[in-house]
């Protein structure tokens, strides 16, 4: 048997057994099949119903849309997954995806495709976790509240359209005793009880990051070209989402400016040359041109994040709940807070108050 740790955002993370697949063998048992696997698959499964329930309803609405989106290709990570040798034990499939090989992956896809064209996951699937069209997919990717979201799409999202909300705004009770904590760490001067109010903080900021976060983030994709309309219109409120959006779309105004001045100039006037096949492949790889994938989540869920992040900037729960569970980010994170558990505790002549490292189950 092979066994190896994998985290999911809502359900936790699990060590996880699965047979050992013979070298050659045409399918490995994917990530779904697993005891934390399934119960994903079936979470998304029904929520996948009800949105295409509401679809059928209301056909243009953009928010369902990109609620369905989401979903899949969340079902299409755990599907189009498989056990590996590399770290953390999973790989993507890492080739072409095929209809009889992998039958559910191929059916995913092609629903991935019909509802965004655009989607760029079949290339991070077919590549390989560890592929340049993966990284890009990942590292490309950003995170915004719903209302940054319809700032910078330009868009309207009516998230009422959503239905049932499983989401849980923080009760004012709770708020006010959060912020009681925030003030005690904050204003505490000995070292032993600041790390116990640090833990206690912690603590209380997970509970109301997982009730917050319960619900499935909107995903929609779209040019660095066009969003460039939008880029003054960026508050660049201290949010580095939307500072790194606004990095890239200045790039690519860089490069576009730089390349209108490079340029030769034709003696003839304007010019009726046409683009040689090769121009017009190496102008459709034009940054402006390459679809980034945006990750809309709830204000709360938002909020609740930053302030997680605040006091542990790397907090697994944090940054796996705003990027997804297979994002790098995520999963150096889960790799930060091992090496953490497993470094030899201080000890004094006193008590140790240390505040302890996160639950490995969200």
């Amino acid at each position: 048997m092979k066994f190896f740790c994998f985290i999911t955002v809502l359900s936790g993370g699990l060590c996880l057994s699965l047979p050992e697949t013979v070298r050659g063998e045409a399918e490995a048992s994917p990530l779904s099949s697993s005891r934390a696997g399934t119960a994903r698959m079936e979470s998304l499964t029904l929520r996948g119903l009800r949105l295409e329930s509401i679809r059928r309803r209301m056909p243009d609405s953009r928010e369902i849309s990109a609620q369905l989106l989401s979903v899949r290709e969340e079902q299409a990570l755990y599907q189009c997954s498989r056990p590996s040798e590399l770290p953390g034990g999973w790989d993507f499939i890492g080739r072409p995806v095929d209809r009889t090989e992998h039958p559910k992956c191929f059916r995913l896809l092609q629903e991935i495709r019909e509802l965004e064209p655009h989607s760029l996951l079949h290339t991070c699937i077919a590549g390989g976790r560890e592929s340049e069209s993966c990284s890009k997919f990942f590292l490309n990717q950003q995170t915004l509240s719903y209302s940054e979201a319809q700032e910078i799409l330009q868009e309207r999202l009516v998230i009422a359209n959503l239905g049932n909300n499983t989401a849980e705004v923080p009760s004012r009770k709770e708020q006010s005793s959060l912020r009681t904590l925030q003030l005690r760490y904050t204003s505490e001067k000995d070292e032993e009880k600041k790390e116990e109010y640090r833990a206690q903080l912690l603590h209380q900021q997970r509970r109301m990051v997982r009730l917050s976060c319960r619900e499935q983030p909107l995903v929609f994709y779209r040019t660095l070209q066009s969003l460039g309309t939008t880029v003054e219109r960026f508050s660049d409120a201290g949010d580095h989402e939307l500072r790194n959006i606004k990095r890239m779309i200045q790039e690519y105004q860089k490069l576009t400016e730089q390349r209108e001045v490079e340029k030769p100039a034709s003696p003839f006037g304007a010019s009726s040359h046409k683009d040689s096949p090769e121009e017009e492949k190496k102008e459709a790889k034009d940054p402006a041109q390459q679809y980034i994938r945006i990750r809309a989540i709830t204000p709360y869920c938002k909020a609740e994040i930053d302030r997680l992040l605040t006091v542990n900037p790397l907090s697994a729960t944090a940054l796996c709940l705003r990027e997804g569970a297979f994002h790098p980010t995520c999963i150096q994170a889960q790799k930060e807070r091992e090496k953490e558990k497993r470094k030899p505790k201080k000890t004094t002549s006193g008590p140790v108050n240390s505040a302890p490292t996160e639950s490995f189950t969200f």
